[in-house]
């Protein structure tokens, strides 16, 4: 646990956007070979901004961390915007992420990414 930052280590222990949405407008959903998997609910308001962004995850605290500070850093960004969201400016946000943990992060990113993705089709 020492390598861990205080932020990631707060951000899994306190995940305030984890939970089902009801009636979200796009939905991700990625496992990673080791079974551990994340769902990102993301609801757009009318004007397209990221109104609310929940999760679930099956995995370890990093993938909770990662998911975590994704919901915290999309909610108000417009979809382009949030669209634009690196997994490195994930990883500065979490405080640093140990490079055997970097699946997590791209898991939680790559979940993220397909819930837009999802919203986009929605909105068709």
């Amino acid at each position: 646990m020492e390598e861990l930052r205080n932020n990631m280590i707060n951000l899994m222990q306190n995940p305030t956007h984890m939970g089902e949405m009801d009636e979200p407008t796009g939905i991700g959903h990625v496992q990673s070979e080791c079974g551990d998997w994340v769902r990102m609910q993301v609801r757009l308001a009318s004007d397209n901004t990221i109104e609310q962004t929940k999760f679930i995850a099956y995995g370890c605290g990093s993938a909770i961390a990662s998911a975590e500070a994704i919901a915290r850093m999309s909610e108000g960004r417009s979809i382009d915007d949030a669209e634009q969201m690196t997994q490195e400016e994930v990883i500065i946000a979490l405080g640093g992420l140990p490079e055997h943990k970097s699946h997590c992060n791209a898991m939680s990113h790559m979940s993220f990414m397909e819930a837009l993705k999802s919203c986009r089709e929605h909105a068709g």
